[in-house]
């Protein structure tokens, strides 16, 4: 039951995520001709690959991401981006929550503000008061709800680095060889469009 329950709410955050990702390529024009393509590779990627249908958590910090992403991308030529950060390095933070290595996405939010141009003293504390602040409030629900727990209990950290292939399912090494061909196919033709 519970397992029907995550996988459901997993194939609805995968349709929301489509249509969200489908929308930040079409409000911002990263792809030069209107296509369907970026929802149907997401969703097609996502389906296919199992481990990603009972994660649901996963998915909700993906929801949160590409929410900070539509902030992040809004700050171009914004002559005031303070409150767009504020809330991209909240989402970021909250999604943090749900999988602690993306706090780790934050210092390159950081290198784009200067390439947007807008690093500021004030731009950098309203990231780091919006990357701070879901972590706040966790904490003090998480206290409230158990007051005789210590301050390291609260957080846990399961940070591994793992790189090789000895560790994957064949499942995965099909996954990943399909998205390394479509992102090729895909430069592949940007280029020949841009010619």
């Amino acid at each position: 039951e519970g397992s029907i329950r995550n996988n459901i709410i997993s194939l609805v955050l995968t349709l929301v995520n489509a249509i969200l990702i489908s929308q930040i390529v079409a409000r911002f024009s990263l792809v030069t001709i209107r296509s369907f393509l970026p929802f149907f590779i997401f969703f097609f990627l996502i389906i296919c690959w199992e481990p990603c249908h009972a994660t649901y958590q996963s998915h909700i910090a993906l929801t949160l991401f590409i929410l900070a992403l539509f902030q992040f991308l809004d700050i171009y030529h914004d002559p005031h981006p303070v409150e767009k950060i504020f809330l991209g390095t909240f989402f970021l933070g909250t999604a943090g929550l749900f999988l602690n290595e993306l706090i780790f996405i934050i210092p390159i939010c950081w290198l784009g503000f200067i390439i947007f141009q807008c690093f500021t003293l004030r731009t950098f504390l309203a990231s780091l008061i919006g990357l701070i602040c879901p972590w706040i409030i966790y904490s003090a629900i998480y206290y409230f709800i158990c007051p005789d727990i210590s301050f390291p209990d609260l957080f846990h950290y399961n940070l591994k680095w793992e790189l090789g292939l000895s560790g994957l399912s064949t499942g995965s090494i099909i996954y990943i060889t399909t998205l390394s061909i479509i992102l090729i196919i895909s430069r592949s033709e940007e280029r020949r469009v841009g010619k």
